[in-house]
């Protein structure tokens, strides 16, 4: 199937809690395919913190445990470092406090300090699936895309409500272009996830591949409808109305919204082909 004129979206979903009510939240807007390693320099107090063998386990204390979650659903990293730092000097042994932490190297890019949390967390239980998926990762982020595989696939083995897994994992099979893997993942997390206009984009993408071609027209509706003005979701949208329905007018009036809203150069160049191929179809 040619589909070069569809934008896939790469999600980064990153699950911030460990409950069985997890938070997710998408990572900083930035490639994940892109590798970003930098030697892993850790937080002030972390080595302390996080010594099993050598800090004598105390429970943390509910009010360590309330300022962690606070701080986690606040989005600050520096914030979230004080805060897991604090509950590791009493707990090294603290599941959310361990993928908190981890998470903060995530987003700073020290992938090895990061992957180091999440292995804690994983010893401090291995049936926690969200961190199975954070893992998965940091392994994408260092284009290690079989480790990231076999992350995300453990997550949803552990839990298969795990949507951020799903999502994920469906996104890397539509990179590497291989439709009826994608198709599967992402139909288990559109299920979880379906109010998330980059799992409906790239939902509707494997739908078009697998020959689905209305049903990929209504996802892209779903999308437009969480946000009308999505270049990706436009483009791809005009793209099906174009090549595979054949609803040429339908699609110049995407084109035309997708103008005014100022496209990239590379999606200038796309589009013309489409508007051409549109204008001949109506002739």
């Amino acid at each position: 199937m040619k589909n070069k004129f569809f934008k896939l979206t790469i999600l980064i979903l990153v699950v911030t809690g460990c409950s069985s009510s997890e938070k997710r939240e998408a990572a900083p807007a930035k490639s994940p395919l892109t590798s970003r390693i930098q030697a892993p320099v850790p937080v002030e107090g972390a080595d302390e913190a996080t010594a099993t063998s050598e800090v004598k386990e105390v429970e943390s204390t509910p009010t360590e445990s309330q300022v962690l979650k606070e701080t986690v659903a606040g989005g600050n990293d520096e914030a979230i470092s004080r805060a897991a730092i604090q509950v590791l000097s009493r707990n090294p042994r603290d599941l959310a406090a361990l993928n908190a932490l981890g998470l903060v190297y995530y987003h700073k890019g020290q992938l090895g300090a990061a992957q180091l949390m999440f292995d804690k967390a994983l010893r401090v239980n291995a049936n926690a699936a969200g961190v199975y998926n954070n893992l998965g990762l940091t392994y994408l982020a260092e284009k290690d895309l079989s480790l990231a595989i076999q992350s995300f696939r453990r997550a949803i083995e552990l839990d298969p409500n795990q949507g951020d897994a799903a999502a994920n994992l469906g996104a890397i099979y539509l990179n590497q272009k291989d439709y009826t893997k994608a198709l599967v993942a992402l139909e288990m997390a559109i299920g979880k996830l379906g109010s998330d206009q980059r799992v409906l984009n790239n939902y509707a993408i494997a739908l078009t591949a697998g020959g689905k071609a209305s049903q990929a027209q209504e996802n892209y509706k779903k999308a437009l409808q969480l946000n009308s003005n999505n270049k990706d979701v436009m483009l791809n949208y005009a793209a099906l109305m174009i090549n595979q329905l054949k609803k040429y007018s339908d699609g110049l009036d995407l084109l035309n919204k997708l103008k005014f809203l100022g496209p990239s150069p590379e999606a200038r160049n796309q589009m013309n082909v489409l508007e051409n191929k549109a204008k001949a179809g109506l002739k």
